[in-house]
């Protein structure tokens, strides 16, 4: 399990002030790379092979965003997670994701 928290920064967002959909989509792979590591219990070099994002609504307006990822499932070459984003509320989602990611060797 992983969980990472994004604060609102003027640069990240768009034009009305929330967190724009591609930095999202950053937050969750990096989400997603830390829960890998964290089941497999040590630093790994990892790729996205396929990363699947629902957005189902934008962030509130100037609000920092959350990312939950939870490594379901692990194979030796490859990993499994879901994970969901949420601003003010983890029961109102703005997006989800599930993604496959190659395990490809221990980090240096």
């Amino acid at each position: 399990l992983s969980s990472l928290r994004l604060g609102w920064r003027q640069e990240l967002a768009d034009e009305e002030e929330t967190l724009a959909t591609g930095v999202l989509t950053s937050l969750i792979d990096q989400a997603c790379g830390v829960a890998v590591m964290s089941r497999l219990s040590r630093r790994l070099a990892i790729s996205t092979l396929n990363l699947k994002v629902d957005h189902i609504r934008p962030v509130t307006t100037r609000c920092a965003a959350t990312a939950w990822a939870h490594c379901y499932d692990a194979t030796d070459h490859l990993a499994f997670v879901r994970t969901e984003v949420w601003d003010t509320d983890p029961a109102h989602l703005t997006a989800t994701a599930q993604g496959v990611f190659s395990i490809n060797r221990d980090a240096l």
